[in-house]
């Protein structure tokens, strides 16, 4: 007989997925264990919660984007609806190889012109686990004989993502970047685009 049983728990998604929270997710992960009993959690949507349900060896199901290493460092008990970012940016790599590269800029806006030679800025969180995944795509474009040109990362602090936006921001415009390869979290990528905008230069993005 299945049992679906709800509890508020001290972590919060907002720090969890943006680097903190650890504390509060081994809190949540004791009492799913040791209170609930659970066999299951279904709401494992960060990594801390999801290592910490794993610890407790509780089946989790949830966790965005990790990498195979990670989902088989915590087999069998991480789960998710997800794809890992190991498979996904391996077939991502593969297409910028075979169809960026080869190509000039098409889809730029102000401050950009298409139809020159494309300069990529690959952009990913500081992270070890994203930026092992972001490593494939960076790695592939340099075998290719067309490296990026800039290979950038931010740390995902809540508190301080509008600041590294807009440091992403002049960084590239500075550089003259006419394509992003963005692996960033959706507040980031918000963040960026509006940057982006304020300062009339909008390349193309990914």
């Amino acid at each position: 007989k299945l049992s679906l049983r709800y509890f508020k728990g001290h972590g919060t998604l907002t720090s969890e997925i943006t680097g903190g929270g650890q504390s509060q997710a081994n809190a949540d992960a004791l009492t799913v264990a040791d209170s609930y009993h659970a066999f299951a959690d279904v709401s494992a949507f960060s990594q801390p919660f999801g290592q910490a349900l794993s610890q407790q060896h509780v089946i989790n199901i949830g966790s965005p984007y990790m990498s195979l290493g990670w989902y088989q460092q915590y087999a069998p008990y991480a789960w998710s609806f997800f794809p890992n970012c190991t498979t996904a940016t391996q077939g991502g790599a593969g297409n910028v190889v075979r169809q960026l590269l080869p190509q000039k800029v098409t889809w730029a806006g102000k401050g950009v012109s298409n139809g020159q030679r494309r300069r990529f800025a690959v952009i990913a969180p500081d992270n070890p686990i994203y930026q092992s995944c972001i490593h494939i795509v960076t790695r592939a474009m340099a075998n290719a004989g067309h490296p990026a040109t800039d290979t950038l990362s931010y740390t995902a602090n809540l508190s301080e993502l509008s600041q590294e936006a807009a440091a992403l921001e002049q960084r590239m415009v500075n550089d003259k970047i006419t394509t992003v390869i963005c692996a960033c979290d959706p507040i980031t990528l918000i963040y960026l685009t509006g940057d982006f905008d304020n300062a009339d230069y909008e390349p193309e993005i990914i």
